[in-house]
Protein backbone atom coordinates (compact mmCIF):
# COMPACT_ATOMS: atom_id res chain seq x y z
CA UNK A 1 0.00 0.00 0.00
CA UNK A 2 1.53 3.58 -1.34
CA UNK A 3 -0.49 6.57 0.70
CA UNK A 4 0.75 9.84 -0.92
CA UNK A 5 -0.41 13.02 1.33
CA UNK A 6 0.77 15.89 2.61
CA UNK A 7 0.46 17.97 5.58
CA UNK A 8 -0.46 21.83 4.31
CA UNK A 9 -1.06 23.95 1.10
CA UNK A 10 0.94 27.23 0.19
CA UNK A 11 -0.91 30.50 0.11
CA UNK A 12 1.35 31.82 -3.55
CA UNK A 13 -0.34 35.83 -2.82
CA UNK A 14 -3.84 34.59 -1.90
CA UNK A 15 -5.48 36.56 0.92
CA UNK A 16 -2.26 38.86 0.96
CA UNK A 17 0.24 35.86 2.22
CA UNK A 18 2.81 34.79 -0.17
CA UNK A 19 4.69 31.54 0.54
CA UNK A 20 3.28 30.30 4.03
CA UNK A 21 0.52 28.49 5.08
CA UNK A 22 -1.86 31.41 7.59
CA UNK A 23 -4.99 31.21 7.70
CA UNK A 24 -8.06 28.44 7.21
CA UNK A 25 -8.56 29.14 3.81
CA UNK A 26 -8.81 26.42 1.46
CA UNK A 27 -5.36 27.26 -0.41
CA UNK A 28 -3.94 26.08 2.64
CA UNK A 29 -6.55 22.83 3.53
CA UNK A 30 -6.51 21.54 0.45
CA UNK A 31 -3.69 18.98 -0.03
CA UNK A 32 -3.53 15.65 -2.56
CA UNK A 33 -4.33 11.66 -1.25
CA UNK A 34 -3.22 9.71 -3.39
CA UNK A 35 -3.49 6.14 -2.41
CA UNK A 36 -2.16 2.68 -4.83
CA UNK A 37 -2.86 -0.75 -3.65
CA UNK A 38 -2.53 -3.02 -6.90
CA UNK A 39 -5.94 -5.75 -7.66
CA UNK A 40 -7.68 -3.89 -4.53
CA UNK A 41 -7.96 -0.43 -5.70
CA UNK A 42 -9.42 0.78 -8.91
CA UNK A 43 -6.66 2.41 -11.14
CA UNK A 44 -6.96 6.10 -12.01
CA UNK A 45 -10.27 6.30 -10.25
CA UNK A 46 -10.70 9.75 -8.47
CA UNK A 47 -13.01 10.29 -5.81
CA UNK A 48 -15.27 13.15 -5.46
CA UNK A 49 -16.13 15.33 -2.16
CA UNK A 50 -14.44 15.90 0.61
CA UNK A 51 -12.01 13.85 2.89
CA UNK A 52 -10.13 14.33 5.88
CA UNK A 53 -6.58 13.33 7.39
CA UNK A 54 -8.31 11.71 10.22
CA UNK A 55 -9.92 9.41 7.91
CA UNK A 56 -6.53 7.81 6.75
CA UNK A 57 -6.04 5.66 9.35
CA UNK A 58 -9.27 3.82 9.62
CA UNK A 59 -8.89 3.49 5.49
CA UNK A 60 -5.69 2.07 6.09
CA UNK A 61 -6.83 -0.29 9.01
CA UNK A 62 -10.03 -1.48 6.50
CA UNK A 63 -7.55 -2.06 3.84
CA UNK A 64 -5.40 -4.15 6.04
CA UNK A 65 -8.79 -5.99 7.29
CA UNK A 66 -8.20 -4.87 10.91
CA UNK A 67 -10.99 -3.13 12.96
CA UNK A 68 -10.86 0.38 14.20
CA UNK A 69 -9.66 0.84 17.60
CA UNK A 70 -11.84 2.34 20.15
CA UNK A 71 -12.49 5.99 19.97
CA UNK A 72 -10.51 6.07 16.97
CA UNK A 73 -11.61 9.62 14.91
CA UNK A 74 -12.31 9.45 11.22
CA UNK A 75 -13.56 6.79 8.81
CA UNK A 76 -12.66 4.54 6.78
CA UNK A 77 -13.19 5.75 2.98
CA UNK A 78 -13.61 2.53 1.56
CA UNK A 79 -17.31 3.01 0.77
CA UNK A 80 -16.56 6.39 -0.89
CA UNK A 81 -13.74 4.54 -3.52
CA UNK A 82 -16.29 2.06 -4.06
CA UNK A 83 -18.68 4.68 -5.14
CA UNK A 84 -21.25 4.63 -2.18
CA UNK A 85 -22.72 7.60 -1.67
CA UNK A 86 -22.93 9.13 2.02
CA UNK A 87 -23.20 11.92 3.43
CA UNK A 88 -20.34 14.12 3.87
CA UNK A 89 -18.91 14.94 7.07
CA UNK A 90 -18.27 18.14 8.85
CA UNK A 91 -14.78 18.95 8.23
CA UNK A 92 -12.88 20.54 11.19
CA UNK A 93 -9.59 22.79 11.16
CA UNK A 94 -7.41 24.37 13.53
CA UNK A 95 -4.60 26.97 13.57
CA UNK A 96 -2.89 26.63 16.86
CA UNK A 97 -0.07 28.61 15.78
CA UNK A 98 -0.71 32.27 15.79
CA UNK A 99 -1.37 31.45 19.56
CA UNK A 100 1.31 29.79 20.40
CA UNK A 101 3.45 32.05 18.96
CA UNK A 102 2.36 35.22 18.81
CA UNK A 103 -0.52 35.96 21.31
CA UNK A 104 -2.72 36.44 18.76
CA UNK A 105 -6.33 34.07 18.76
CA UNK A 106 -6.52 30.95 17.51
CA UNK A 107 -8.56 30.14 14.39
CA UNK A 108 -10.77 27.03 13.65
CA UNK A 109 -13.26 26.40 11.06
CA UNK A 110 -16.30 24.24 10.39
CA UNK A 111 -16.84 23.35 6.83
CA UNK A 112 -20.22 21.56 5.39
CA UNK A 113 -22.68 21.69 3.02
CA UNK A 114 -20.92 23.59 0.50
CA UNK A 115 -20.74 26.70 3.08
CA UNK A 116 -17.45 27.44 5.96
CA UNK A 117 -17.13 29.04 8.84
CA UNK A 118 -14.06 30.09 10.49
CA UNK A 119 -14.11 31.47 14.18
CA UNK A 120 -11.75 34.58 14.61
CA UNK A 121 -11.69 37.59 16.51
CA UNK A 122 -13.89 38.73 13.06
CA UNK A 123 -15.77 35.73 11.96
CA UNK A 124 -15.97 34.87 7.91
CA UNK A 125 -18.49 33.12 6.42
CA UNK A 126 -18.19 31.58 2.78
CA UNK A 127 -20.84 29.96 0.15
CA UNK A 128 -17.49 27.66 -1.49
CA UNK A 129 -20.08 26.67 -4.18
CA UNK A 130 -20.38 30.22 -5.51
CA UNK A 131 -16.55 31.91 -4.03
CA UNK A 132 -14.44 29.07 -3.83
CA UNK A 133 -11.34 32.11 -3.36
CA UNK A 134 -13.12 32.44 -0.61
CA UNK A 135 -13.20 36.03 -1.24
CA UNK A 136 -16.47 37.41 -0.08
CA UNK A 137 -17.12 36.92 3.81
CA UNK A 138 -21.13 36.17 4.03
CA UNK A 139 -20.79 36.89 8.31
CA UNK A 140 -22.99 39.54 8.00
CA UNK A 141 -25.62 38.86 5.51
CA UNK A 142 -25.83 35.06 6.87
CA UNK A 143 -26.29 36.13 10.43
CA UNK A 144 -28.46 32.55 11.14
CA UNK A 145 -26.30 30.50 9.11
CA UNK A 146 -23.18 31.50 10.13
CA UNK A 147 -24.53 30.92 14.26
CA UNK A 148 -25.44 27.42 12.88
CA UNK A 149 -22.26 26.57 11.65
CA UNK A 150 -20.83 27.98 15.11
CA UNK A 151 -23.15 25.89 17.02
CA UNK A 152 -21.93 22.82 15.11
CA UNK A 153 -18.37 23.75 15.61
CA UNK A 154 -18.72 24.50 19.12
CA UNK A 155 -20.01 21.04 19.59
CA UNK A 156 -17.32 19.80 17.45
CA UNK A 157 -14.77 21.39 20.39
CA UNK A 158 -16.88 20.14 23.22
CA UNK A 159 -18.75 22.30 23.57
CA UNK A 160 -16.54 25.57 23.92
CA UNK A 161 -13.64 26.99 22.29
CA UNK A 162 -11.38 27.27 25.73
CA UNK A 163 -11.84 23.32 26.22
CA UNK A 164 -10.00 22.80 23.03
CA UNK A 165 -6.96 25.28 23.42
CA UNK A 166 -3.92 23.26 22.73
CA UNK A 167 -2.39 21.64 26.11
CA UNK A 168 1.65 21.12 26.56
CA UNK A 169 1.79 17.23 25.40
CA UNK A 170 4.05 16.05 22.72
CA UNK A 171 3.39 12.87 21.45
CA UNK A 172 5.82 9.98 21.37
CA UNK A 173 8.49 9.89 18.87
CA UNK A 174 12.15 8.71 19.40
CA UNK A 175 14.35 11.76 19.78
CA UNK A 176 15.77 11.56 16.26
CA UNK A 177 12.24 12.11 14.94
CA UNK A 178 11.59 15.18 17.40
CA UNK A 179 14.68 17.01 16.11
CA UNK A 180 13.63 16.57 12.82
CA UNK A 181 10.36 17.87 13.16
CA UNK A 182 12.13 20.92 15.14
CA UNK A 183 13.88 21.74 12.35
CA UNK A 184 10.98 21.94 9.91
CA UNK A 185 9.34 24.16 12.65
CA UNK A 186 6.71 20.98 13.90
CA UNK A 187 7.53 21.29 17.16
CA UNK A 188 6.01 24.37 18.99
CA UNK A 189 5.96 26.13 22.03
CA UNK A 190 4.88 29.33 23.53
CA UNK A 191 6.38 32.68 22.35
CA UNK A 192 7.23 34.99 24.29
CA UNK A 193 4.60 37.81 23.55
CA UNK A 194 1.48 38.08 25.74
CA UNK A 195 -1.97 37.02 24.66
CA UNK A 196 -3.72 39.88 22.64
CA UNK A 197 -5.89 37.74 21.13
CA UNK A 198 -5.32 40.01 17.81
CA UNK A 199 -7.20 38.62 14.60
CA UNK A 200 -4.40 36.97 12.41
CA UNK A 201 -5.89 38.00 9.18
CA UNK A 202 -5.05 41.94 10.56
CA UNK A 203 -1.66 40.85 11.15
CA UNK A 204 -0.37 38.69 8.13
CA UNK A 205 2.77 41.47 7.56
CA UNK A 206 3.80 40.65 10.90
CA UNK A 207 3.51 37.15 10.27
CA UNK A 208 5.09 36.69 6.70
CA UNK A 209 7.90 38.66 8.05
CA UNK A 210 8.63 36.44 11.51
CA UNK A 211 8.42 33.36 8.95
CA UNK A 212 10.80 34.75 6.77
CA UNK A 213 13.12 35.71 9.16
CA UNK A 214 12.89 31.87 10.84
CA UNK A 215 13.44 30.75 7.24
CA UNK A 216 16.53 32.36 6.96
CA UNK A 217 17.94 31.39 10.59
CA UNK A 218 17.41 27.89 9.84
CA UNK A 219 18.50 27.90 6.28
CA UNK A 220 21.75 29.34 7.78
CA UNK A 221 22.35 26.99 10.43
CA UNK A 222 21.81 24.25 8.01
CA UNK A 223 24.38 25.10 5.31
CA UNK A 224 26.90 25.59 8.57
CA UNK A 225 26.77 29.39 8.48
CA UNK A 226 26.03 29.63 12.51
CA UNK A 227 27.15 32.93 13.14
CA UNK A 228 24.86 34.37 10.77
CA UNK A 229 22.17 31.68 12.41
CA UNK A 230 22.85 32.37 15.51
CA UNK A 231 22.22 36.54 14.99
CA UNK A 232 19.23 35.70 13.44
CA UNK A 233 17.78 33.90 15.71
CA UNK A 234 18.86 35.81 18.77
CA UNK A 235 17.05 39.25 16.74
CA UNK A 236 13.81 36.88 16.83
CA UNK A 237 14.15 35.89 20.06
CA UNK A 238 14.77 39.72 21.23
CA UNK A 239 11.67 40.76 19.39
CA UNK A 240 9.37 38.61 21.69
CA UNK A 241 8.41 36.21 18.93
CA UNK A 242 10.68 33.91 19.41
CA UNK A 243 8.57 30.03 19.94
CA UNK A 244 10.42 27.08 21.41
CA UNK A 245 12.12 25.79 18.14
CA UNK A 246 13.87 29.35 18.04
CA UNK A 247 15.21 29.22 21.09
CA UNK A 248 16.18 25.24 20.63
CA UNK A 249 18.06 26.40 17.57
CA UNK A 250 19.82 29.65 19.19
CA UNK A 251 20.70 27.08 21.86
CA UNK A 252 22.73 24.74 19.41
CA UNK A 253 24.20 27.34 17.08
CA UNK A 254 25.80 29.00 20.49
CA UNK A 255 27.04 25.25 21.12
CA UNK A 256 29.12 25.18 17.57
CA UNK A 257 30.12 28.77 18.19
CA UNK A 258 31.76 27.83 21.81
CA UNK A 259 29.31 30.17 23.36
CA UNK A 260 28.55 27.63 26.49
CA UNK A 261 27.07 30.04 28.70
CA UNK A 262 24.66 31.51 25.65
CA UNK A 263 23.47 28.00 24.56
CA UNK A 264 22.48 27.17 27.92
CA UNK A 265 20.24 30.51 28.76
CA UNK A 266 19.18 29.54 25.39
CA UNK A 267 17.95 25.65 25.85
CA UNK A 268 16.49 27.10 29.23
CA UNK A 269 14.68 29.53 27.74
CA UNK A 270 13.30 26.54 25.05
CA UNK A 271 12.25 24.17 28.02
CA UNK A 272 10.62 26.80 30.03
CA UNK A 273 8.38 27.39 26.95
CA UNK A 274 8.06 23.71 25.72
CA UNK A 275 9.10 21.22 29.02
CA UNK A 276 8.16 17.94 26.99
CA UNK A 277 10.54 18.32 24.35
CA UNK A 278 13.26 16.28 25.83
CA UNK A 279 16.02 16.82 23.14
CA UNK A 280 16.63 20.20 24.55
CA UNK A 281 17.82 18.52 28.22
CA UNK A 282 20.12 16.64 26.63
CA UNK A 283 21.26 19.94 24.56
CA UNK A 284 21.42 21.84 27.77
CA UNK A 285 23.30 19.02 29.58
CA UNK A 286 26.18 18.83 27.05
CA UNK A 287 26.42 22.56 27.54
CA UNK A 288 26.88 21.99 31.30
CA UNK A 289 29.65 19.28 30.51
CA UNK A 290 31.02 21.97 28.43
CA UNK A 291 31.22 24.18 31.17
CA UNK A 292 32.63 21.50 33.73
CA UNK A 293 28.79 22.05 35.47
CA UNK A 294 28.69 18.32 36.42
CA UNK A 295 26.20 18.26 38.74
CA UNK A 296 23.92 20.56 37.11
CA UNK A 297 24.27 18.36 33.99
CA UNK A 298 23.12 15.25 36.38
CA UNK A 299 20.38 17.59 37.40
CA UNK A 300 19.23 18.25 33.87
CA UNK A 301 19.74 15.09 32.71
CA UNK A 302 17.28 13.54 35.98
CA UNK A 303 14.57 16.40 34.99
CA UNK A 304 14.35 14.67 31.40
CA UNK A 305 13.90 11.04 32.90
CA UNK A 306 10.56 12.62 34.93
CA UNK A 307 9.32 13.82 31.56
CA UNK A 308 10.48 10.44 29.68
CA UNK A 309 11.75 7.07 31.87
CA UNK A 310 12.11 5.04 28.90
CA UNK A 311 14.93 7.41 26.72
CA UNK A 312 17.71 5.55 26.64
CA UNK A 313 19.83 9.01 25.59
CA UNK A 314 19.03 10.20 29.02
CA UNK A 315 20.97 6.83 30.56
CA UNK A 316 23.53 7.03 28.34
CA UNK A 317 24.48 10.88 28.86
CA UNK A 318 24.21 10.32 32.99
CA UNK A 319 26.51 7.42 32.22
CA UNK A 320 28.88 9.55 30.07
CA UNK A 321 28.96 12.03 33.05
CA UNK A 322 29.84 9.56 35.62
CA UNK A 323 32.36 8.33 33.64
CA UNK A 324 34.02 11.50 33.63
CA UNK A 325 34.06 11.50 37.40
CA UNK A 326 35.79 8.65 37.26
CA UNK A 327 31.93 7.10 39.24
CA UNK A 328 32.83 3.52 37.06
CA UNK A 329 30.07 1.77 39.03
CA UNK A 330 27.49 4.90 38.42
CA UNK A 331 28.44 4.66 34.73
CA UNK A 332 28.35 0.75 34.29
CA UNK A 333 24.55 1.14 35.52
CA UNK A 334 23.49 4.11 33.48
CA UNK A 335 25.10 2.53 30.19
CA UNK A 336 23.75 -1.01 30.62
CA UNK A 337 20.04 0.66 31.54
CA UNK A 338 20.28 2.65 27.80
CA UNK A 339 21.20 -0.78 26.24
CA UNK A 340 18.40 -2.47 28.03
CA UNK A 341 16.45 0.54 26.61
CA UNK A 342 18.04 0.62 23.17
CA UNK A 343 20.39 -2.69 22.43
CA UNK A 344 20.65 -1.56 18.69
CA UNK A 345 22.73 1.98 19.69
CA UNK A 346 26.12 1.56 18.59
CA UNK A 347 27.87 4.44 20.99
CA UNK A 348 25.89 2.57 24.00
CA UNK A 349 27.34 -0.64 23.07
CA UNK A 350 30.74 0.78 22.43
CA UNK A 351 31.07 3.23 25.53
CA UNK A 352 29.57 0.05 27.82
CA UNK A 353 33.21 -2.31 26.32
CA UNK A 354 35.08 0.87 27.33
CA UNK A 355 33.42 0.94 30.69
CA UNK A 356 33.65 -3.15 31.43
CA UNK A 357 37.65 -2.67 30.16
CA UNK A 358 38.14 -0.02 32.33
CA UNK A 359 36.72 -2.03 35.66
CA UNK A 360 38.62 -4.99 34.43
CA UNK A 361 36.21 -7.32 32.62
CA UNK A 362 37.56 -7.58 29.07
CA UNK A 363 35.34 -10.56 28.35
CA UNK A 364 32.28 -8.72 29.53
CA UNK A 365 33.76 -5.39 27.34
CA UNK A 366 34.72 -8.15 24.29
CA UNK A 367 31.09 -8.55 24.12
CA UNK A 368 29.92 -5.64 24.01
CA UNK A 369 32.48 -4.59 20.90
CA UNK A 370 31.55 -7.26 19.43
CA UNK A 371 27.97 -6.53 19.71
CA UNK A 372 28.41 -3.05 18.83
CA UNK A 373 30.46 -4.36 15.24
CA UNK A 374 27.31 -6.58 14.31
CA UNK A 375 25.63 -3.12 14.01
CA UNK A 376 28.45 -1.01 12.45
CA UNK A 377 30.94 -3.17 10.51
CA UNK A 378 32.58 -1.08 9.33
CA UNK A 379 33.73 0.61 12.18
CA UNK A 380 37.39 1.16 12.92
CA UNK A 381 37.41 1.91 16.29
CA UNK A 382 35.45 -1.47 17.11
CA UNK A 383 38.04 -3.19 15.11
CA UNK A 384 40.82 -1.84 17.22
CA UNK A 385 38.68 -1.57 20.22
CA UNK A 386 38.16 -5.68 19.74
CA UNK A 387 41.85 -5.78 19.23
CA UNK A 388 42.87 -3.98 22.64
CA UNK A 389 40.80 -6.49 24.24
CA UNK A 390 41.93 -9.76 22.20
CA UNK A 391 45.73 -8.52 22.95
CA UNK A 392 44.28 -8.23 26.73
CA UNK A 393 43.59 -11.91 26.61
CA UNK A 394 46.64 -13.50 25.24
CA UNK A 395 44.95 -13.70 21.90
CA UNK A 396 47.80 -11.82 19.62
CA UNK A 397 46.93 -13.37 16.20
CA UNK A 398 43.27 -12.76 16.87
CA UNK A 399 44.25 -8.66 17.99
CA UNK A 400 46.52 -8.56 14.76
CA UNK A 401 44.05 -9.65 12.94
CA UNK A 402 41.66 -6.73 14.48
CA UNK A 403 44.28 -4.29 13.94
CA UNK A 404 44.69 -5.02 10.48
CA UNK A 405 40.84 -4.48 9.85
CA UNK A 406 41.29 -1.49 11.63
CA UNK A 407 44.05 0.25 9.64
CA UNK A 408 41.83 -0.89 6.64
CA UNK A 409 39.11 1.44 7.36
CA UNK A 410 41.34 4.21 9.13
CA UNK A 411 44.67 3.77 7.06
CA UNK A 412 45.76 7.54 8.77
CA UNK A 413 45.54 6.65 12.20
CA UNK A 414 48.75 6.04 13.75
CA UNK A 415 47.21 4.60 16.73
CA UNK A 416 45.75 1.82 15.28
CA UNK A 417 49.35 1.02 12.94
CA UNK A 418 51.05 1.42 15.98
CA UNK A 419 48.71 -1.46 17.95
CA UNK A 420 48.99 -3.64 15.32
CA UNK A 421 52.94 -3.54 15.56
CA UNK A 422 52.27 -4.47 19.02
CA UNK A 423 50.59 -7.62 18.29
CA UNK A 424 52.96 -8.52 15.75
CA UNK A 425 55.53 -8.17 17.81
CA UNK A 426 54.29 -10.62 20.22
CA UNK A 427 53.52 -12.92 17.61
CA UNK A 428 56.96 -13.04 16.58
CA UNK A 429 56.49 -11.59 12.88
CA UNK A 430 59.22 -8.88 13.72
CA UNK A 431 59.48 -7.65 10.02
CA UNK A 432 55.47 -6.93 9.87
CA UNK A 433 55.64 -5.03 12.99
CA UNK A 434 58.54 -3.20 12.19
CA UNK A 435 56.68 -1.97 9.10
CA UNK A 436 53.41 -1.43 11.23
CA UNK A 437 55.80 1.13 13.29
CA UNK A 438 56.88 2.92 10.27
CA UNK A 439 53.77 3.67 9.09
CA UNK A 440 52.99 5.01 12.36
CA UNK A 441 56.05 6.72 12.54
CA UNK A 442 55.46 8.19 9.21
CA UNK A 443 51.60 9.71 9.89
CA UNK A 444 53.24 10.63 13.42
CA UNK A 445 56.91 11.80 13.33
CA UNK A 446 57.13 13.07 16.70
CA UNK A 447 55.50 9.82 17.74
CA UNK A 448 58.93 8.72 19.75
CA UNK A 449 57.13 5.27 21.38
CA UNK A 450 56.60 4.16 17.52
CA UNK A 451 60.18 5.12 16.72
CA UNK A 452 61.33 3.31 19.82
CA UNK A 453 59.30 0.11 18.96
CA UNK A 454 60.21 0.64 15.04
CA UNK A 455 63.93 0.22 16.46
CA UNK A 456 63.80 -2.90 18.38
CA UNK A 457 61.04 -4.84 15.95
CA UNK A 458 63.89 -4.32 13.35
CA UNK A 459 66.81 -5.47 15.82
Amino acid sequence: LLVINSDHGETLADHECYFDHHGLYDCTLHIPLVMRLPDVLPEGARVPGITLRVDLVPTILDLAGLPPAAGLPGRSLMPDIAGVHRDPAPAYSESLFPRIHFGWSELRSIRMDGWKYIQAPRPELYDLTRDPGERNNLFAAEGRRAASLRSRLLDTMGGSAESAVVSDATAKLDPATLQRLASLGYVSGPGNAAFSGADPKDTIAEFSSYGKAVRVALEAYDRGDVRTAARSLKAIVDSGRGGFDVSFYLGKAYMRLGDYPGAANALEDAIRKLPTYTPSYIELAKTRVALKQYDAAVATLQKGLERDPDNFQFHSHLGYVARIRRDLPTARREYERARDLQPDDFDVRMNLSSIYRDMGDPRLALREADAALKLDADSSDAHNQRGMLLGGLGDFAGAATAFERASSLAPKDPLIWFNLGLARLRTGNRAAAATAFRKALELKPDFEEARRMAAEAGR
